[in-house]
């Protein structure tokens, strides 16, 4: 896509309430310097190794090598998630290392959806296999900047770990949480970059890459030094080496124009090939660019917040608060305690029904967060218990056989009109009654194991077959 489409593209989504008003991701500044994965990478294992530059205490330029190891794969597709997330946690109040937020929360925030969008589809799956990718990747380089120490150093740290519930259907928070080492890296003032999303998101990898780190050095100056080809193509924005240059020029062309028809890059249309690139003597080529009009912009759009982009807005409005409520909770207590607190609340509404509260949800949650801050209430029991059994039912082959296939079918629009449900529901009693009592005895028993009480098992075994079934039967009458 064209940047001038992109552009026109991104106003129709605003107008449309597709894309939030303000979104804002973070960059890590050593990690913009080089690519995490190549651009042709896969979801098989992989081990990366880059290089980037840099000035050390002695005043002469320094090569650094990053190694990334990825068992799960990487995808140029991840960084996105890993910046939003970023800028996601640190455009919190009190930004801690653990960020508790739904997914449809997050997924908003980052304009992957839009309130129209149904829970639990294709964004929903693409994000968990996202998470699982970065989680299982480890970082490594003998030159990463800190920003506390005020010098590079060697160092090696993962990105995030994190705890999913495994019902897709649950309105409870996902737990993230980053690595304490790279956490540290990402607070400090001069570490990080703050980028505008929405842009970032129009963007193919290649020039998302570019856009960040570029954005580096516009910070600071109106014009980049003169930037080697080969490196930048290579090393900054993951292409194969094994491309040669003429090709890699057209490339390196190609990111310049969708950046230039942002605003980002100060470039007329079309980019002239020969004016873009300086070839030396060496038989090397280098480019240098220039701060576009729009950067300062859209860099000046990142500060307003709201109550609506706290994580903590859509597990306390399912509890039942009104804005006003969350904002003042938000601005007087712990995110920590309050994300506590909102768990167990809703994990008492999900297991035992509005019977279980003497008053309201309302009042329990506010009445628990208050004895928490004050005089160190501890959570209950049983909600320990609740975490260990949905631990368990992780590792459990039939639930988690169940959930998969949930998940594979939720992202299928369904036309259920009455007619279509009493057709189900025929089905349920005739062709599909064997499979539905072996389902039903199998997860019941799985239930069981994980320490579910028999009438609790009884009722989430039953939910989650019939759910199961159900999505499948419309499915494959939609094929």
């Amino acid at each position: 896509m064209r940047g001038t489409n992109a552009k026109l593209r991104i106003k129709r989504l605003h107008a449309n309430g597709a894309l939030p008003s303000v979104s804002k991701g973070l960059g890590q500044l050593t990690l913009v310097e080089h690519a995490l994965s190549p651009l042709d990478c896969s979801t098989k294992s992989l081990l990366h190794r880059s290089s980037f530059q840099f000035v050390g205490a002695n005043g002469k330029r320094q090569r650094s090598v990053a190694t990334v190891a990825a068992p799960f794969g990487l995808l140029p597709g991840d960084e996105f998630f890993l910046w939003g997330l970023l800028g996601l946690t640190f455009r919190q109040p009190q930004p801690s290392a653990e960020l508790y937020a739904t997914p449809h929360f997050i997924l908003r925030h980052l304009g992957c959806i839009d309130t129209r969008s149904d829970r639990g589809g294709s964004a929903y799956r693409g994000f968990r296999e996202s998470l699982k990718r970065l989680a299982a990747t480890s970082y490594h380089c003998d030159g990463f900047y800190d920003p506390s120490r005020d010098e590079h150093r060697e160092t090696g740290f993962g990105f995030l770990s994190y705890s999913l519930p495994v019902d897709p259907l649950s309105s409870r928070a996902w737990r993230i949480i980053w690595d304490p080492l790279f956490f540290e890296y990402c607070s400090g003032s001069r570490s990080c970059l703050s980028f505008d999303l929405n842009i970032y998101r129009q963007l193919d990898p290649a020039s998302r890459r570019l856009y960040l780190f570029l954005a580096k050095i516009f910070w600071r100056r109106e014009w980049t030094h003169w930037i080697d080809l080969q490196t930048l193509a290579v090393n900054v924005l993951g292409f194969s080496e094994t491309i040669a240059r003429r090709n890699l020029k057209q490339k390196v062309k190609r990111t310049v124009e969708r950046l230039g028809g942002c605003g980002i890059i100060h470039a007329a249309e079309p980019v002239d090939t020969r004016q873009l690139f300086v070839d030396r003597d060496d038989g090397g080529s280098a480019l240098r660019l220039r701060r576009g009009p729009a950067y300062r912009k859209m860099s000046s759009r990142l500060d307003s917040e709201s109550i609506r982009s706290l994580p903590i807005f859509e597990p306390l409005h399912s509890i039942g608060l009104d804005d006003r409520t969350i904002g003042w909770v938000a601005k007087h207590y712990k995110h920590n305690l309050v994300q506590q607190w909102a768990d167990i609340t809703l994990a008492a509404k999900e297991r035992h029904g509005l019977r279980f509260f003497k008053k309201s949800p309302q009042a329990y949650f506010m009445d628990n967060l208050r004895e928490a801050t004050e005089n160190g209430r501890m959570p209950p029991d049983w909600w320990w218990a609740c975490k260990r059994e949905e631990e368990q039912r992780i590792a459990s082959p039939v639930a988690k056989k169940l959930v998969e296939e949930l998940q594979r079918f939720t992202d299928r629009r369904e036309t259920a009109g009455p007619r279509s449900e009493t057709e189900f529901l025929e089905f349920l009693r005739g062709a599909g009654r064997a499979e539905f009592d072996v389902l039903l005895r199998q997860t019941f028993e799985d239930f069981r194991q994980g320490g579910t009480p028999p009438q609790q098992a009884q009722e989430r075994a039953t939910a989650v077959c019939v759910e199961h079934l159900r999505k499948r039967f419309f499915s494959q009458r939609a094929v």
